[in-house]
């Protein structure tokens, strides 16, 4: 699970990606017989607006990933809840978290030979 920071002090709450795996800068990279399945990712409150959450089961960044035998499934990500709801919430000593929405699937190289 990736979950982003909550952030009083500032207006955005911090980013949450890559519930399963996060791939920054990987210049080349491979799977091989892999499976993303069940994880979750939530970007963390702030006082204008909730951090933004991005690859529930997988996330990538300038990254060249190539792959064979890769299931990717019930993966989520969600943004933090809305403003006013969450500074509610954290004042009560809870953290708030938005519906969460299926995720979308990039474009990526795969193989099965």
């Amino acid at each position: 699970m990736a979950i982003g920071g909550d952030n009083t002090n500032s207006e955005f709450g911090g980013a949450g990606s890559g519930g399963g795996l996060a791939l920054r800068a990987v210049p080349t990279g491979l799977m091989e017989h892999i499976t993303l399945d069940d994880n979750q990712a939530f970007g963390g409150a702030g006082t204008k607006r909730g951090g933004y959450a991005a690859g529930g089961g997988l996330f990538t960044y300038r990254s060249t990933v190539w792959g064979s035998y890769i299931t990717i499934t019930n993966n989520t990500a969600g943004q933090a809840a809305l403003p006013a709801v969450a500074r509610a919430l954290m004042e009560k000593g809870q953290t708030p978290r938005a519906e969460v929405l299926p995720s979308r699937v990039a474009p990526m190289c795969l193989s099965s030979s």
